[in-house]
């Protein structure tokens, strides 16, 4: 609106008005909406200030369609506001222009700030772009990324060149164009070839295929796109390297060879290797160790890419000896399209004259650290320099699988392809199991469906979400920003809210009925140990006394091979080269015998135990490869005395092993407690027995093993809690949570209860963030009620706080320990915890409950009461430490009901509904289902009624759980029902950026399954890309061919790229669909590929003719 000027009613007569285009406005009026807008500000001061600034609305421009990438960044400060920013998109989108996606895209990339919680969508319609923000809210948040995350440039070798690479890119940016003339000027005079012509040329070119052109090309290409991503676009590698060919690429991007040395060494090296004899390669989907033995002299391992895919190479009568062992063993391989032997001793001849190419070359020191290929380790600048090392890369095997393995321990970095396909992408993605793991490509596949500026548009959105700002304004010429669109205000995350849950409910019905709270107390039963399996597993024993294995040595069979190892601090890389000694020469599960040490006291111990077995076992969940299992069996002897809870520190082992069973499918453990002085001679008698259990704890007494189960302990009658007269003074240390507030209300009760909440925060500090809160409000003013503050962690202020309660009201009668341990703090899955995270968590919550007995024994305190948690019981996905803290607690209120003159007791509760789950992480699930905490949760009136009940008839300790506990421990902990064996072992799924969406139709979910025994992964969504999840062209031969057998169809790998998703390919194969004619359309696509293989015979005679 444009207002009217105050105090105006008429002008000066001397202002000809009239005849001019001015006027003094008199009313509101609107602002005309067409056309632009310009404002006058003028500034006059007293001091002789006189400024005028005149302002416009920016232009409308309507090229912003043209050019603009469709990739629309969202990104917020956590995780909540991120989940609230993606609501208002999704609201905001609904009533969005099509023709505005554009201006949305470069508001989004130009005009906002780019926070840590971040997802990036590439969206070309307003309809693609609604369904991926949707997709997105169902599943969990993304975590924080890092700004400062390493880069990895990979640089491949000869066999992903293409006609027509990058010519998008080469017509769009003036910028990338210079770059390749400039290299491909230096090629053209050095070789005397045209390169524009042989890489940019698409009428039947076979001059890109040539060795001497191949490798000549794709150094040009490599080099001119890196420096694009490096001086134009902002990328800053940490790390380089090559595969093959691809190492001269990273000499010249770090500096160490200018572009025109290496492009001779380069073109001689082609030159060179072209003349060699004639041979063949093959890519075989196998180890390396299972490979090795197969070999026969003249062939050699070429490359070793991946844990499971490697190039062997040869003689052409060498070779076919080979492939008649690889059908023989049924081992998958595919022919490449090479008729040299490369990196075998088919190239020993040039080695003599290549090393004579590398006289008066200059070397610098590199600028960015590059990794060998032949060693797979970090270059020094004498490698580099030395001849002879060249002749090694040049004859040896690639290590590029170690090469990776290397990067990914010393950075764990974001992976970018630097060239043409996705090759190096592909092998990254076998290689690294990082759950956050980020490997790109930014040149398309040549069969891939979409265009160019798809895939490099989407490889830069995958950069940015996982903290990489590429400069989105360089990508294109004349890329225009647009008008911003006014977006939605963004959502700051507000704190201590009550917050109506908005997750949509599972529609699987919970087990047993919620909230019909029943009271269980944990028993040991005896369980048989009779099995017909003899086993004969490689064993790995981990000790601490020689004598012990030594002992135990002398029990097992002499056939079984065996391996020994004392224990030591950080030398969990000596137990993995054991295992994969034994997996070389087995090919079978290893048995893992770990022997517990004697731990005699809390504090001197603790230290060597948390060293020795919480992250010990962290260590041995990172260190086994996917494709290894290992059944560890945990041996708490005598000395341990582990179940009589000699120190409530050994006990968290309890918990521990059924979280690494709920994680790591690869690792089932299972902790055994033998009381007896013979116990190496009972482990070694049972150990068939031991190696089948799906019990994760057991106990061995006199020749008896007993199993933990929970049975229903009906609470005794209870007395009306308002005449309870024991209860006069009572003492709440961490009252102000939420379920302490739920004891307070049912201790309000009780006539002139005194009440004291100890509190780490001030009274005014509580009260002030709790405004909304009646309880606390009532509390503030209640004479009967004191908050005093003290920090349990410190001895001298918990006995003084207490003192001063004891001196208001007298002794305690009851001092309840509900001091919370938060979830969302503690939830961490295995792979991502860490030492200081451990030592910090452990250490912080069992020092408060020693100083609580502590100061039990020097002030007038009559029971203590500690509140814990279900998980400790049932533990739980991401539980490792929560589950742990929890363990410890129990056990420490076991071990004072022993100790102690006065009793304590527990109580185990089930996840309570405060209203505020949205706090929850959001894959914070129990056990293997993925069911959510808050299905079972208690309302809080109903958990009141029973607190209420417990008072009254206080029992020493029980775990309360609402429908059937029983069967919650038999699905989640026992696992029974679920098809759980030992050679079973399946990769979660890794971070895509697309959200997971499970199969819902009987087509999909064949796919599905089809599709992780292929990839060995545990789920697969419908819209996950089939080569994004590691897949590549023999494991997709592979999935052809099974598909076609199960639905009877004639689908080709062709069909894959162009349907690369379950979602896609489904919809192809389903009967009925629009393309009704399906078996016809497979007849007409057979016919149609038989002309191009016509062809593609006469091609390949033209290539080898070449």
């Amino acid at each position: 609106m444009l207002p009217p000027q105050i105090n105006f009613n008429k002008p000066n007569k001397a202002l000809n008005f009239d005849n001019g285009c001015f006027y003094i406005n008199k009313e509101s009026k609107p602002l005309p909406k067409e056309g632009v807008l310009a404002a006058g500000v003028t500034a006059l001061g007293i001091g002789g200030t006189n400024a005028h600034v005149i302002l416009t609305t920016v232009p409308e421009n309507r090229n912003v369609q043209s050019n603009t990438s469709p990739a629309i960044l969202v990104s917020a400060k956590d995780k909540k506001a991120l989940q609230k920013r993606l609501g208002q998109f999704l609201e905001f989108s609904e009533s969005l222009p099509e023709t505005k996606l554009a201006s949305l895209a470069a508001t989004t990339q130009f005009h906002l700030n780019s926070f840590d919680f971040r997802c990036a969508f590439y969206a070309e319609n307003l309809d693609s772009l609604k369904k991926q923000i949707f997709s997105r809210l169902q599943s969990p948040m993304p975590e924080k990324c890092f700004t400062d995350i390493p880069l990895a440039f990979l640089f491949p070798g000869q066999g992903s060149q293409y006609v027509s690479m990058g010519k998008t890119l080469y017509e769009e940016n003036s910028y990338f164009k210079s770059l390749i003339d400039q290299y491909f000027l230096i090629l053209n005079q050095i070789s005397g070839e045209n390169f524009h012509e042989i890489v940019f040329e698409e009428s039947e070119n076979t001059t890109l295929y040539q060795t001497q052109h191949t490798q000549m090309a794709l150094l040009g290409f490599e080099v001119a796109l890196a420096n694009f991503l490096i001086q134009k676009i902002g990328l800053k590698p940490t790390i380089l390297i090559g595969h093959s060919l691809g190492e001269f690429s990273a000499l010249v991007v770090s500096g160490v060879l200018s572009f025109g040395d290496a492009a001779r060494l380069v073109y001689k090296r082609a030159t060179l290797m072209s003349m060699t004899a004639p041979g063949k390669m093959l890519s075989v989907v196998s180890s390396h160790e299972n490979i090795v033995p197969l070999l026969n002299d003249g062939v050699s391992v070429a490359a070793i890419n991946s844990p499971n895919l490697l190039t062997v190479s040869g003689s052409v009568s060498n070779i076919e000896k080979l492939v008649a062992k690889l059908e023989t063993k049924q081992i998958i391989y595919q022919y490449l399209p090479i008729n040299h032997a490369f990196h075998s001793e088919l190239l020993e001849p040039i080695l003599d004259e290549f090393k004579s190419c590398f006289d008066n070359l200059t070397f610098k020191p590199p600028l960015i650290p590059i990794v060998s290929n032949a060693t797979g380790l970090i270059h020094d600048e004498n490698t580099l320099k030395n001849p002879d090392y060249w002749c090694s890369q040049l004859r040896g095997t690639v290590q590029f699988k170690a090469g990776i393995e290397l990067i990914e321990q010393k950075y764990q970095p974001v992976y970018c392809e630097v060239g043409p396909g996705l090759t190096l992408t592909t092998f990254v993605k076998q290689i690294v199991s990082r759950h956050q793991a980020v490997s790109i490509n930014t040149i398309p596949h040549p069969k891939d469906s979409s265009n160019f500026w798809s895939c490099f548009y989407k490889a830069f959105s995958q950069l940015w979400q996982a903290g990489i700002n590429p400069k989105w304004e360089n990508i294109r010429d004349n890329l225009c920003k647009g008008q911003p669109l006014s977006l939605p205000p963004y959502p700051y995350s507000e704190k201590n809210c009550w917050v109506i849950p908005t997750h949509p409910q599972e529609k699987s019905e919970p087990i047993g009925e919620p909230n019909a709270l029943k009271p269980y107390v944990k028993l040991w039963q005896q369980v048989s140990s009779l099995t017909s399996k003899q086993h004969e597993h490689p064993i790995v024993i981990l000790h601490h006394s020689k004598f012990i294995c030594e002992t135990i040595l002398s029990l097992l069979p002499d056939s079984l091979p065996i391996k020994t190892w004392q224990w030591e601090a950080n030398e969990t890389l000596k137990i993995k080269s054991l295992i994969k000694e034994l997996y070389s020469t087995s090919n079978q599960p290893v048995v893992i015998i770990n022997t517990l040490p004697l731990l005699e006291t809390e504090d001197s111990d603790w230290k060597n135990f948390v060293h020795q077995q919480l992250l010990f076992q962290i260590e041995l969940t990172k260190i086994l490869e996917p494709n290894w299992v290992a059944k560890q069996i945990i041996v708490a002897n005598k000395s341990s005395n582990l179940m009589t809870v000699a120190t409530p520190e050994q006990t968290i082992l309890q918990s521990m092993v059924k979280t690494i069973n709920q994680e790591k499918s690869n690792l089932p453990s299972c902790l055994v407690d033998i009381m007896n002085n013979n116990w190496p001679s009972n482990l070694i008698k049972h150990l068939n027995f031991l190696i089948d259990s799906s019990h994760p704890i057991l106990s061995l007494r006199d020749e008896q093993f007993f199993a933990e189960f929970f049975q229903v302990s009906a609470l005794p009658k209870p007395i009306p809690i308002n005449t309870t007269k024991q209860l006069k003074h009572i003492v709440i240390i961490g009252g102000c949570g939420h379920v302490g507030q739920q004891y307070i209300k049912a201790l309000k009760s009780i006539p002139d209860i005194k009440l004291s909440l100890i509190q780490r925060r001030k009274k005014d500090e509580i009260v002030g963030q709790n405004t909304e809160n009646e309880l606390i409000a009532q509390l503030a003013n209640d004479q009967n009620c004191r908050f005093i503050q003290a920090d349990i962690g410190k001895l001298n202020s918990l006995e003084a706080a207490l003192t001063n309660a004891i001196d208001l009201f007298g002794p305690v009668n009851l001092l309840i320990h509900a001091a919370g341990i938060e979830a969302s703090e503690h939830y961490r899955l295995i792979n991502d915890l860490c030492p200081d995270f451990i030592e910090h968590c452990f250490y912080a919550k069992r020092q408060g409950l020693y100083n609580i007995a502590q100061v039990t024994k020097l002030l007038p305190i009559q029971s203590v009461h500690v509140i814990s948690s279900i998980s400790s019981t049932l533990a739980g996905i991401g539980m490792y430490v929560y589950a742990g803290l929890h363990s410890f607690i129990d056990h420490f209120v076991e071990r004072q009901n022993k100790q102690s003159s006065i009793p304590w007791t527990s109580i185990n509760w089930e996840a309570w509904e405060f209203g505020n789950q949205d706090e929850e992480p959001e894959t914070f699930q129990q056990g293997a289902f993925g069911s959510h905490l808050d299905q079972l949760a208690i309302r809080p009136e109903v958990g009141q009624q029973f607190i209420e009940q417990w008072l009254a008839s206080p029992v020493a300790s029980i775990i309360v759980a609402s429908g059937s506990l029983t069967t919650r421990y038999q699905n989640w902990v026992l696992k029974q029902g679920l098809e759980y064996k030992i050679n079973a072992v399946k990769d979660s799924r890794p971070d895509l950026t697309v959200a997971f969406v499970p199969p819902t139709n009987d087509n999909d979910k064949k796919l599905m399954a089809i599709w992780s025994d292929i990839l060995g992964i545990e789920q697969i969504g419908i819209n996950d890309n089939f080569f994004e999840l590691g897949g590549h062209s023999l494991l997709a031969l592979q999935l052809i061919n099974n598909i076609n057998t199960v639905f009877s169809s004639s689908l080709t790998i062709i069909d894959l790229f162009t349907y690369p998703t379950i979602s896609k390919l489904g919809k192809f194969l389903k009967p009925g669909n629009d393309n009704q004619n399906v078996q016809k359309n497979s007849i007409n696509r057979a016919n149609s590929r038989k002309e191009n293989l016509k062809k593609r015979r006469k091609f390949n005679q033209k290539v080898r003719s070449c």
